[in-house]
C-alpha cells in the first residue's frame, strides 16, 4: 500500500468539497458603476445556473452572458417585481420566460436556470416556467465571463442586447452555483463580500434546539425540546 500515491487524491477531494459547501454572499448597493464578474457559465458543460437573492426593487438587472456581443446571449432581470429570463440563439427571436411573484418583497428567493439545446426551464422558488428558442441552431454559444448586478462600463459598449439596461441592482445575491459547485467573483467594483451566515458563529438556539441554516437565515429545529418558536424560547 502506497500512501504517498494517495495523497493527492485526499486533498483533491476535500478542496472539492469545500467548494462544494462552501457560500458566499454579495451585497449590492445599486450604483450606477457596480458588478461582479464570474467565470464562464457554459450550460452544455457546466450544469444548471443557480443562486439565491433578495431585493426591495421592482425593476432591476440581476445578470448576464453571451458570445461576445455578436449574437447569443443569456439575459436576466427583474421586471415587474417578476424574474425575466431572456435567451437568443443563432440571432433567433429571443425567448422571454417569467417566473416568480413579488420578489421584491426583500424577502430570500431561490432561481435556478437550465438550458438544454434549444430547451430553456426557469424556476423562481418553486415556480417553474419551460420554453423552446425557435432557432435553426442546437445550443446556447457563450463564452464571455458572467456578470452579475451590473456591467463594467467599457463592457457595455461591446454589447449589442444591452440598449435597455434595467437599473442597477440593488439588495443581496448568495450562493452562486455551475450545476453544484460554489463559484466566486474573479473581481468586482462597488460590491462588499458578506460573510456567510453560520451557526458556529451565530447560533440563536435556546433550551437545546438544533441551529440550521436556510435561505431565510439562522433557525432552529425544536423537535424533542418541548418549546416552540423560531429560537425554540416559547
Amino acid at each position: 500500500f502506497n500512501m504517498t500515491l494517495k495523497k493527492p487524491y485526499i486533498v483533491w477531494s476535500f478542496s472539492f468539497l469545500v467548494c462544494m459547501v462552501c457560500s458566499l454572499e454579495l451585497e449590492f448597493t445599486g450604483s450606477l458603476n457596480q458588478w461582479a464578474r464570474f467565470l464562464q457559465w457554459d450550460p452544455n458543460l457546466n450544469g444548471n445556473l443557480s443562486f439565491q437573492f433578495r431585493t426591495n426593487m421592482t425593476d432591476s438587472f440581476l445578470l448576464y452572458l453571451d458570445d461576445g456581443g455578436r449574437c447569443d446571449y443569456l439575459k436576466m432581470v427583474v421586471s415587474d417585481s417578476q424574474v425575466q429570463l431572456h435567451v437568443m440563439m443563432h440571432c433567433a427571436v429571443p425567448l422571454k420566460l417569467r417566473a416568480g411573484r413579488k420578489v421584491h418583497n426583500n424577502a430570500w428567493h431561490s432561481v435556478e436556470v437550465s438550458v438544454l439545446f434549444k430547451n430553456v426551464t426557469l424556476t423562481v422558488h418553486g415556480e417553474t416556467v419551460h420554453g423552446e428558442v425557435s432557432t435553426v441552431g442546437q445550443y446556447l454559444r457563450v463564452n464571455s465571463n458572467l456578470f452579475v448586478g451590473g456591467i463594467p462600463a467599457e463592457e457595455k459598449a461591446r454589447r449589442l442586447h444591452l440598449d435597455k439596461v434595467a437599473p442597477p441592482f440593488k439588495g443581496f445575491v448568495a450562493n452562486l452555483k455551475y450545476g453544484n459547485m460554489a463559484v466566486s467573483p474573479i473581481n468586482s467594483h462597488q460590491v462588499r463580500s458578506v460573510a456567510p451566515r453560520s451557526c458556529a458563529l451565530e447560533n440563536p438556539c435556546q433550551n437545546g434546539g438544533i441551529c440550521f441554516v436556510n435561505q431565510e437565515g439562522t433557525l432552529c429545529d425544536c423537535y424533542n425540546t418541548g418549546f416552540h418558536g423560531r429560537y425554540c424560547t416559547e
